[in-house]
């Protein structure tokens, strides 16, 4: 009979948790990320005065916000100055027709004073003393009215002459603007050389040259001056340097020059030749 063996099962603890395998972590990942950081490209932009870094894929966008803000306030500028020039434009049509009804109202008026101009009022008077006093007082009447006319169509001419003058000016200032961006050395002195260049280079008058408002022609005549200028100086160098290569061979004073002696005479010819020659100098 065989002994009995006794096994002793194993206690397993309850609270023991099995341990879970370790997540290994993507350190290339991690790296690539770091990468990417490091690698983004930043740009400038300035608002307001200030610059500021940017992510540059934003930079495109940015601007493009800063183009339409810049041409929206253009727009607007030019819609008021627009609105501006359209209310000019009015008020000057409104002006020349007040003048023209004033210019017809004074010619109606003469038209009828020329009726009572040859009229013997005496004579008149003796023959119908109430038409003639009626006549009287409506000749009376037209002349006060054609004063008036003439006061008021008198006035609005002063008036049209100084909304002439006062655009005009505004357009010079405008064009003097434009010209100052063109020539920063632009001065009185500057515009006095350009008029005279005008005048005696482009044969233009004084009073065709006060009606020059355009600052492209005024640059233009600028530029003109500057190059004849140039190319006078050019020729002008030209002229004295070919003069400094052309110089005549100096001459010696006291008579035609000597004539050499031939070294293929005999050394006596040659010695007498030589006295001879010595002879005429003393």
């Amino acid at each position: 009979m065989e002994p009995e063996t006794t096994t002793n099962p194993v206690e397993v603890e309850d609270d023991i948790v099995p341990t879970e395998p370790e997540v290994e972590t993507d350190d290339a990942d991690q790296s690539d990320e770091t990468e990417a950081e490091e690698v983004e490209e930043y740009a400038e932009v300035e608002r307001q005065g200030k610059r500021y870094k940017i992510p540059k894929a934003l930079e495109a966008e940015l601007l493009m916000q800063a183009d339409y803000t810049r041409k929206t306030q253009e727009i607007a500028e030019l819609r008021k100055m627009t609105e501006a020039q359209r209310a000019d434009l009015i008020q000057t049509a409104e002006l020349q027709q007040q003048f023209l009804d004033d210019v017809a109202s004074v010619r109606s008026v003469e038209q009828q004073l020329a009726y009572f101009k040859d009229i013997d009022w005496p004579a008149y008077q003796r023959q119908d003393p109430q038409g003639a006093q009626a006549d009287w007082f409506q000749y009376q009447a037209l002349k006060d009215q054609h004063e008036d006319l003439n006061k008021s169509l008198q006035a609005k001419k002063a008036e049209w002459n100084s909304r002439i003058a006062r655009e005009r000016d505004t357009e010079v200032e405008k064009a003097l603007a434009e010209v100052k961006k063109a020539i920063p050395d632009w001065s009185p002195q500057k515009a006095a050389e350009v008029t005279e260049f005008a005048k005696t280079n482009a044969g233009l008058t004084d009073a065709e040259l006060a009606e020059i408002t355009n600052p492209r022609v005024i640059t233009a005549l600028h530029e003109f001056m500057l190059l004849k200028r140039a190319d006078e100086q050019r020729r002008a160098a030209a002229k004295l340097k070919r003069n400094d290569e052309i110089k005549p061979t100096p001459t010696v004073s006291g008579g035609t020059p000597r004539k050499a002696l031939d070294d293929r005479r005999s050394v006596d010819d040659w010695m007498a030749a030589r006295t001879k020659q010595l002879r005429g100098r003393s």
